[in-house]
């Protein structure tokens, strides 16, 4: 947690009236009009009043600004979780040495996009006191934002007058992807318990290159795992099982572009996109693989696949500020960015949101990718489809809907056949069944060494 106090970067806005003067205004006013038509002898009276007021407010003004600015620290994180309220703390101290408390009004500059409670906030601050005041703000959105400043409205001392003063306190704060959540899918998946993630693990078998023992066959096994010199000899089928491969490359090809914006829930698919690569990366990493990623949009950002404990948090560091950008995806320049780039062959995961008529383009990146890497494409599906075929068919809104999402539905499904037919892997799911579904397919991948 940081700090930021103001210093002398105070900046004194423009007097507001208060009620008490607007009221003396329009007395005033009313009492002009009715002068001038019942009694104009009293005019002198009137300008008289007119005097007293203005000296009056001139007078509470002048002394409304000599009033001291209190001085301002605010305390806050630097690092905050998408969609998770943070406490900030605003500390305001009087230090003048007259003995009159400060009646204000405080608000907090917050940035836009964060969802605020209790930012403002009215209070008395006393005399050499400080004050201690404490709300809460959500991010809606990754990326850095800044705190500009506190605005304070005090009251003059006759209370004609309300003083706005604005206090300077820039402060920069990193949202980053919902760690607490990935932080929860790391400690089970550190504890072997995927299963409650709802992942299908398998029970492996050991099919990488390095020989370990020999065992009876199982259903399943290659024929290259059988050892026929063994069969012979015992009269049964007998396999050759190996030592898990490592060391193997898993790189992240993420969708950023204007199909990624969408909203099923609180985050955007792009948000579980990078949630479920960052747990993917955490597993993959337990594995012995290295994890790398690449953005694809109009700009791109890399990090090549690389091993080690800091993995995770460099992946999350350098892409944690990534945002869907208005754009189509260029699938074809995505995949031929990736083979200049990784060398060695590796599980490429693509990470996006499709519409039919992007498979022809799509096709073709896939195509040219799998010449040389083993690729699984996530397709995330909007839950509108899924409500639009289960909901009951009351009226022929709802008919006409259910056909077009179940026409819809068809070719994508057809679309789907087609790239497994050419031995594309496909995930077809909605956006929160992402993560388990993106590990059960990595840990079978992993069981049957087709990396």
């Amino acid at each position: 947690m940081s700090k930021n106090t103001n210093t002398d970067h105070t900046w004194r806005l423009p007097l507001m009236p208060q009620p008490a003067l607007l009221w003396a205004a329009v007395a005033l006013t009313i009492a002009a009009v009715l002068m001038a038509i019942f009694a104009p002898s009293f005019s002198r009276l009137w300008w008289s009043l007119l005097g007293v007021c203005v000296a009056a407010a001139t007078i509470d003004a002048l002394r409304g600004r000599m009033l001291p600015t209190p001085k301002a620290t605010r305390l806050l994180a630097d690092n905050w979780s998408l969609g998770v309220a943070t406490k900030i703390q605003l500390q305001l101290r009087h230090t003048a040495k007259n003995k009159q408390a400060l009646k204000l009004h405080l608000h907090d500059w917050h940035p836009e996009g964060c969802v605020v409670e209790h930012a403002e906030q009215a209070l008395t601050l006393p005399t050499n006191q400080t004050i201690q005041l404490e709300y809460s703000a959500t991010a809606h959105s990754r990326g850095r934002i800044e705190f500009t400043g506190v605005e304070l409205h005090l009251q003059s001392p006759w209370r004609l007058w309300q003083l706005r003063r604005f206090i300077d306190l820039p402060h920069s704060v990193r949202v980053l992807p919902n760690f607490t959540r990935i932080a929860h899918y790391r400690l089970l998946a550190t504890a072997n318990r995927l299963s409650d993630l709802g992942v299908l693990k398998q029970a492996r078998r050991g099919s990488g290159l390095e020989f370990h023992q020999l065992r009876e066959y199982r259903q399943g096994d290659s024929l290259r795992q059988v050892h026929w010199q063994a069969s012979a000899a015992q009269n049964k089928l007998i396999s050759k099982e190996y030592e898990d491969e490592r060391n193997q490359q898993v790189i992240f090809m993420l969708d950023a572009s204007r199909r990624m914006r969408h909203q099923d829930s609180n985050e955007s698919l792009l948000d579980e996109a990078l949630n479920s690569a960052l747990l993917l990366s955490h597993v993959a990493l337990n594995q012995g693989d290295a994890v790398g990623m690449m953005s694809m949009a109009h700009s791109q950002r890399w990090l090549p696949p690389r091993t080690g404990t800091g993995v995770v948090a460099h992946l999350m560091n350098h892409f944690y500020d990534i945002e869907a950008e208005p754009v189509a995806a260029d699938y074809l320049a995505a995949a031929q960015t990736i083979l200049t780039r990784q060398k060695k062959r590796a599980l490429i995961v693509i990470i996006t949101n499709t519409r039919n008529e992007d498979f022809k383009d799509l096709y073709a990146a896939l195509s040219l990718l799998r010449k040389k890497h083993l690729v699984v494409l996530t397709d995330l599906r909007e839950k509108l489809l899924t409500h639009l075929i289960d909901q009951p068919l009351n009226d022929i809104d709802q008919a006409v809907h259910f056909h077009a999402a179940h026409q819809y539905l068809e070719q994508r499904w057809k679309q789907h056949a087609q790239l497994r037919h050419h031995g594309i892997k496909v995930l077809d799911v909605e956006a929160t069944q992402l993560p388990p579904a993106l590990v059960s397919q990595y840990l079978q991948i992993k069981e049957t060494a087709q990396i």
